[in-house]
């Protein structure tokens, strides 16, 4: 398991502008097979992204993570069930998504409200 220091997380979410968006959406993509949906752009929510892969995204914060001698599939369930190892105690509300979702306005509104 990675500590959140060694995937990069604490130092971007505990900046300044980061803690008046304590809202994220986040997934894992290992491995080839996936690619990455455009999400919509919500004040107050930050989307970040696991993976092995060389992916890019204006939407997605990509952070760059090995496999650690596990199985792509495996290695993205860590992020899934873990995420109090994965992000930083900045983070208000967190919300996992598959790689292949794309989300819609309304439901991000009522996920930062907290309605």
């Amino acid at each position: 398991m990675p500590s959140r220091a060694a995937v990069g997380i604490p130092t971007a979410m505990a900046s300044k502008r980061f803690k008046s968006r304590l809202c994220v959406v986040y997934t894992a993509i290992f491995g080839p097979h996936d690619t990455l949906k455009d999400q919509p752009k919500i004040k107050g929510v930050k989307y970040v992204c696991f993976t092995d892969q060389p992916l890019k995204s204006d939407a997605w914060r990509i952070v760059r993570v090995g496999l650690n001698g596990l199985s792509p599939r495996l290695r993205s369930k860590e992020p899934k069930l873990l995420p109090h190892k994965w992000l930083s105690p900045y983070v208000r509300r967190s919300l996992w998504i598959d790689g292949s979702i794309s989300l819609k306005d309304d439901g991000l509104i009522m996920f930062v409200d907290g309605s």
